[in-house]
């Protein structure tokens, strides 16, 4: 393992004094997993080489980029395995999860490469002598979050990349050894492909890390994927800096609409594993579920069903549905708050998973220390008691039900909050379903379909505070590049 930064092509060593950056499993607090250090004092070079490989790069035609990426789809797959194991040590995804993560990278490439030439190709409008087509943007930063760390740090390079751009990684302080596994395939990638391995570099470290490199006068765009907090603060670090391209994707408290036609039975295994799949560690993760009264009691027996399901587990087994939280933090985060109970019914208690949780025997064999807690379903009875509950994104297994009745009614509790990125609809009736769906401020609305899982195909972000109306998906080549228009002498 390289436990620090990879700039200008190289592996660097830590200088004096740099700050030590380390991480342990999760499920195993026993296991370093990353021992390092941050990397702050190298981003000047980082954004320098980056800025130098790219005039190249950006000089190549789209074909001859696009064919030597190719090499880097076929790095991951050659290596899908070592890096789901990574993701499962660092942050406590069952492998099984971690699986479908690393797979992902080389799929996000191919769908990538076949809307290149569609997205990026030159515009010709009837009626005018001209037309537009794209610049690449120059040095991108990528800050990456820790519950995906590869796939959705790959996912704002792999486009920024094909469009001519270089990157600078930061990743998530939480995950710095799976950021080291994916730029070690990038580095093998360069030695079979030709690529300038200065094109994407490395800095792993904090906050303190990622302000630095925000504020280097070379970065040009910068694409984040984290907690509202941090969005927001980005946000003002840039605000004397409108020529910064900033793509903000900052996480939901996500609500699912349950009608009295809907297929009662697929609607509680699909909402438990939206809340509860990844540790609840989703931004699109449900978390808030309004059931209409008639059937709120016989919804609620299928769901605590569901539930039982989800039982922690060593991340390496296979029979594991759920793994620990994935840091300190969000471990007492959510154990305090099911301590605070106000207002709601309790018909699910999560919390710490100690002895006293017998479902399986995967919970009762003995483990090692660890960020374990267990899946929670509180039904709300007075908003008022802690209007916060409703607002504030909990990522964890966390989910709280309302009594709701009346198309009107069900909009304005589903908007009900500052965030707007995933909704769900079950229903058996199409009409109702497309007479709710303008209505619900928020990015993703499914039918009949977990909040969780979406498609490369189609744009994925979210409105008001869930996103800046910078989607990723379909669209993520919207916000690595730069339009300009050129019109010709008649």
């Amino acid at each position: 393992m390289h436990p620090h930064a990879f700039v200008q092509g190289a592996w660097r060593a830590p200088r004096a004094q740099a700050r030590p950056l380390r991480r342990w499993n999760p499920a195993n607090l026993r296991e370093l997993v990353y021992d390092g250090h941050c990397a702050e004092d190298h981003v000047s070079d980082a954004v320098e080489g980056a800025a130098r490989a790219q005039r190249a790069w950006g000089a190549l035609c789209l074909e001859e980029r696009l064919a030597a990426l190719d090499a880097f789809a076929e790095a991951f797959r050659e290596h899908e395995r070592s890096l789901a194991m990574a993701i499962a040590r660092e942050v406590g995804k069952p492998l099984g999860e971690a699986l479908v993560e690393a797979r992902a990278l080389p799929s996000k490439w191919e769908v990538t490469r076949a809307a290149a030439p569609r997205e990026l190709g030159r515009v010709e409008p009837a009626g005018v002598e001209g037309y537009y087509d794209w610049r690449p943007l120059g040095v991108f930063a990528v800050l990456g979050p820790f519950n995906f760390p590869m796939h959705l740090a790959n996912g704002h390079i792999l486009p920024a990349l094909a469009a001519g751009n270089a990157v600078v990684l930061k990743p998530s302080e939480v995950a710095p050894h799976c950021a080291t596994l994916y730029v070690e395939a990038w580095e093998r990638a360069c030695a079979t492909s030709g690529m300038d391995p200065a094109l994407l570099s490395l800095l792993p470290g904090d906050g303190v890390t990622g302000a630095a490199l925000v504020d280097h006068p070379g970065v040009a765009g910068v694409a984040f994927t984290g907690s509202r907090r941090v969005g927001i603060a980005l946000r003002q670090r840039l605000a004397a800096r409108p020529d910064v391209l900033l793509a903000l994707e900052m996480g939901g408290k996500n609500a699912v609409l349950v009608w009295e036609d809907a297929a009662l039975d697929a609607a509680a295994e699909d909402i438990a594993f939206s809340a509860f799949a990844t540790t609840g560690q989703r931004c699109t993760a449900a978390s808030r579920v309004l059931v209409h009264p008639s059937v709120a009691d016989a919804f609620l027996d299928r769901l605590l069903r569901a539930a039982e399901r989800w039982c922690p587990g060593p991340p390496l087994a296979e029979e594991t549905a759920m793994g620990p939280l994935a840091t300190e933090a969000a471990y007492e985060h959510f154990v305090r708050a099911q301590g605070e109970r106000a207002g709601l019914r309790t018909w699910l208690e999560g919390g710490r998973d100690g002895e006293s949780l017998e479902r399986s025997a995967v919970v009762r064999s003995e483990r090692p220390p660890g960020y374990w807690v267990r899946p929670a379903i509180h039904e709300v009875l007075d908003l008022e008691a802690q209007p916060q509950r409703w607002q504030e994104e909990l990522f964890g297994p966390e989910l709280l039900m309302e009594r709701v009745g009346g198309e009107e009614a069900m909009l304005e509790r589903a908007n009900a909050t500052r965030y707007g990125l995933a909704t769900s609809v079950y229903t058996g009736d199409p009409g109702r379903f497309e007479r709710m769906r303008p209505g619900l401020r928020c990015g993703l609305v499914h039918h009949n379909r977990p909040t969780i899982g979406a498609s490369a195909l189609l744009p994925f972000g979210g409105w008001k505070e869930s996103g800046n109306h910078r989607p990723a998906g379909a669209l993520t080549f919207r916000y690595v590049v730069g339009a300009v228009a050129t019109l010709r002498s008649p």
